[in-house]
């Protein structure tokens, strides 16, 4: 019983002095230092009471390499961005303009002379101009439709005569232009005369149907005019300067044709072997330049009638009257 005692006092007696020792560490200002990769925390001392706890404050450290031992200071780090900037060179391609090529311009027509001469050696019929057809034709668009197109041809300068005739009548001659072997185009002309003049019936084309692109299949460009045009006195050759036209007619196929002339001067019915003309008729002036001094003479024959009739009027009165004459 006394043992047992005695170790209970000894007991109480280590409890206490444990104690004490507790209260002795607790009490000590001895920080608690919690060490990280980037920060050093720094113990900042409050009071409670008699008793100092260490409460630890997060400060950021410098990522330059400085170690805890350097002085802690406020640093307030001042990040500079730089912004790489790209310049971006931009080749501007100048937009292309459509440009329309206009259409060339037709090809004057030359001006050439032809004759035809018979066995007999006598050139009844000759011809100068320079002719330019436009044609219009009936051709096939992409959807089996029709329209209406037109083709331009010169008569050229190089076109020879191939056939003609020097009849009482009648006369002609024929003229033909091959460019190939299969292209063939041909003109006629008919002349016919009566009793004081001489004048064109006739204008024929026979044309090649390849010169018509898309043109109906089978198409025929066989075209005339038929009139009493280029009227002159026989023995007498028909000029005109001005350009003269001439509408010619065909199938239905083609609708219309046009044939223009320059520099014409044309003579048929002629009884000489040469090619120059006889005197021409003009076709602007007509019989005017004729009919003018007509008119002139006639007036001034009148007046001259009048004057002398009225001399004679008053000479009669004065003899009457009983004057002398001086």
């Amino acid at each position: 019983m006394v043992y047992c005692k005695a170790y209970s006092i000894i007991a109480v007696v280590c409890c206490i002095v444990t104690l004490g020792c507790g209260e002795k560490i607790v009490g000590e200002n001895t920080p608690n230092i919690i060490t990280t990769t980037n920060d050093i925390i720094i113990p900042v001392h409050t009071t409670k009471g008699n008793t100092t706890d260490p409460t630890p404050t997060l400060i950021p450290t410098s990522t330059s390499g400085h170690s805890s031992e350097d002085p802690i200071t406020s640093t307030t780090s001042t990040t500079t961005s730089t912004t790489s900037t790209t310049t971006s060179s931009t080749t501007t391609t100048p937009a292309t303009t459509s440009t329309t090529t206009p259409a060339p311009k037709p090809t004057p027509p030359e001006e050439g002379i032809w004759s035809y001469t018979n066995g007999t050696n006598v050139t009844c019929i000759v011809v100068q101009f320079a002719a330019k057809l436009n044609v219009t034709y009936t051709i096939v668009d992409g959807n089996n439709g029709t329209n209406m197109g037109s083709v331009i041809l010169n008569v050229p300068k190089e076109a020879k005569v191939i056939n003609g005739s020097c009849g009482e009548t009648e006369q002609w001659l024929q003229l033909t232009w091959p460019e190939n072997t299969t292209l063939q185009n041909n003109l006629t002309l008919v002349f016919k005369k009566n009793n004081t003049q001489q004048y064109l019936e006739y204008f024929k084309v026979s044309l090649s149907p390849q010169q018509f692109p898309s043109a109906i299949k089978n198409s025929t460009f066989e075209l005339m005019h038929n009139g009493s045009d280029w009227m002159s006195p026989l023995s007498n050759s028909y000029r005109c300067r001005t350009p003269s036209k001439l509408v010619l007619s065909g199938s239905q196929k083609v609708p219309v044709a046009e044939v223009t002339l320059t520099n014409l001067q044309e003579e048929a019915f002629r009884k000489v072997n040469t090619t120059g003309f006889s005197s021409a008729h003009d076709c602007d002036g007509g019989d005017v330049p004729d009919a003018v001094p007509i008119a002139v003479g006639c007036a001034l024959g009148g007046m001259v009638a009048v004057v002398l009739i009225a001399y004679l009027v008053g000479r009669r009165r004065s003899a009457a009257r009983g004057y002398l004459s001086m």
